[in-house]
């Protein structure tokens, strides 16, 4: 079995760490060298393969980038390790790093290995994100500040809110701004849910969280999923991970009886 601890200090650091090439060049393309050669090694533990797969490097869109690029490409040259470097729209992630909520987060850090960490989480999943970013400092134009800041910040949430209800929210792994989104919850039942983490299925949030009561859960629970995943607590519902409202499940399960679809095996299921 690998021990992760075994690469703790490189891969998975306990504090963040910037990695500057200025003014010493090597110094910083050395430090990714080491990087990307444990970030391979424990991709080989990991699994199994010595075969060098790519690493994917999140970089943001502003000043510098093009020496980052170049200072990766270096390093992945001499340390023989592929990379795959996505470019980042980085607009206001230096502004949510000096917020109360980002030394929340992540005390004692650096502002800019914060905005590192929102950079990356954009190109994992950009919605969470974004929605701690003030309108002001998204970068949509210089006409925005033209608008009433606080219509603005109205419009943005209502956005939010329905782009949340659309795809949903991971709910043992959701930031509390995402949570806040979802219909039908207060920022008292948010900060609950999070403390009650990890739910094992969506039946939790009326069973466990304090002040949810029935018609709360009714309204909340479709837009939040608990994915049916060996890396969390799983769900014992695999439509608790699907748009499917709970008193819609009976429904659901006869519709999938009668078509012969298991939500188990997704290729039983014919999208043709």
């Amino acid at each position: 079995s690998f021990d992760k601890a075994e690469y703790q200090d490189k891969v998975f650091p306990s504090s963040l760490t910037t990695v500057s090439f200025l003014p010493n060049r090597e110094a910083g393309v050395q430090k990714l060298v080491s990087l990307l050669q444990a970030m391979h090694c424990y991709q080989e533990k990991e699994t199994g393969s010595k075969d060098k797969d790519s690493v994917t490097v999140a970089l943001g869109n502003g000043h510098g980038s093009q020496d980052a690029r170049a200072l990766i490409q270096d390093a992945s040259g001499k340390s023989g390790v592929p990379v795959d470097v996505e470019m980042v729209n980085e607009a206001g992630a230096s502004v949510w790093s000096v917020t109360e909520d980002a030394s929340r987060e992540f005390p004692n850090q650096s502002a800019a290995s914060i905005a590192s960490v929102s950079i990356g989480r954009r190109f994992q999943n950009a919605l969470p994100e974004l929605v701690k970013i003030p309108p002001r400092s998204l970068g949509l134009g210089m006409y925005q500040h033209d608008l009433n800041e606080k219509v603005l910040d109205e419009k943005l949430h209502y956005a939010a809110v329905n782009a949340v209800a659309e795809v949903g929210v991971d709910g043992n792994s959701c930031s509390i701004q995402i949570l806040e989104k979802v219909p039908g919850l207060t920022k008292k039942l948010c900060e609950r849910i999070i403390e009650a983490r990890p739910l094992k299925s969506r039946s939790d949030l009326r069973d466990r969280i304090s002040g949810l009561g029935a018609k709360t859960f009714e309204n909340c629970a479709a837009f939040i999923r608990i994915q049916n995943d060996n890396k969390r607590a799983s769900s014992v519902e695999p439509l608790d991970a699907t748009m499917v409202h709970p008193e819609s499940y009976s429904v659901a399960r006869f519709i999938l009886k009668e078509l012969r679809w298991s939500l188990d095996e997704r290729s039983s299921i014919n999208t043709g």
